[in-house]
């Protein structure tokens, strides 16, 4: 009886533990985000990260996509590319843009506005002067939404809020989905830098080192001046 009664209550310990980590961790970083990097609130834009249940699977070492494709929504593709954070809940689709397309050609024209509309549903990879495979040795250049229209029905408006957040040595996952051997290549980076950069500096652009990827997203919340930078090499 008595060692079912210790059992029951290291248990409830557990369970109640967990709650408030997660309720406080979750307030705090949203809080945290907005104090980082300042925010402009407005009643037409979403500047708030989704309820916590969208990023549950903090912190697992799980590697099969699998796992963390339970908290896509039904919709997407899985035939895809995927980038996932473990440390900062994220989980989305890494969408692709030609070189070839006139938005990329107006981007590095320093005319980006349509850029934002191509990260309709997603993280979007941006191709570095060409286009290589995921593989090869480049900067893959992520960019995502810290913020976005209430109006647009899109789903990943502010995941990329989470990135400001991010440690030396925290881990980024790339899934890519090999049609021919039905199965996902996995790209593994660490992080080693994350920073808040000025809009106006283009060198990550030209940036050709050894294989990294730089995840970016705007700031302050709600506003264009900054960019916040993160960059991850491969492991």
């Amino acid at each position: 009886m008595i060692k079912k009664l210790i059992i029951f209550v290291f248990s409830v310990y557990f369970i109640l533990v967990n709650i408030v980590y997660w309720t406080e961790d979750t307030s705090i970083s949203q809080k945290e985000i907005f104090q980082k990097v300042w925010v402009r609130l407005n009643k037409n834009v979403e500047t708030y990260l989704p309820d916590a249940s969208n990023f549950d699977l903090a912190w697992s070492k799980e590697i099969d996509f699998s796992f963390w494709a339970k908290k896509l929504d039904k919709w997407e593709d899985l035939k895809g590319t995927f980038i996932v954070i473990p440390s900062q809940w994220v989980v989305m689709p890494l969408l692709n843009l030609s070189a070839d397309d006139n938005i990329f050609k107006e981007y590095m024209d320093w005319k980006d506005k349509k850029l934002n509309d191509k990260m309709w549903n997603g993280a979007l990879l941006i191709p570095v002067f060409w286009e290589k495979p995921f593989w090869k040795n480049w900067n893959k250049l992520i960019g995502g939404h810290s913020s976005y229209f209430k109006s647009r029905n899109w789903k990943y408006k502010t995941h990329f809020q989470k990135i400001i957040w991010l440690k030396g040595n925290d881990l980024i996952y790339v899934y890519k989905y090999d049609e021919k051997a039905k199965i996902y290549d996995l790209y593994k980076y660490k992080v080693n830098s994350s920073y808040n950069l000025n809009s106006n500096r283009i060198e990550l652009v030209n940036d050709e080192r050894k294989d990294i990827i730089t995840l970016f997203t705007c700031t302050p919340i709600w506003w264009v001046s900054w960019r916040w930078i993160v960059e991850a090499e491969r492991i």
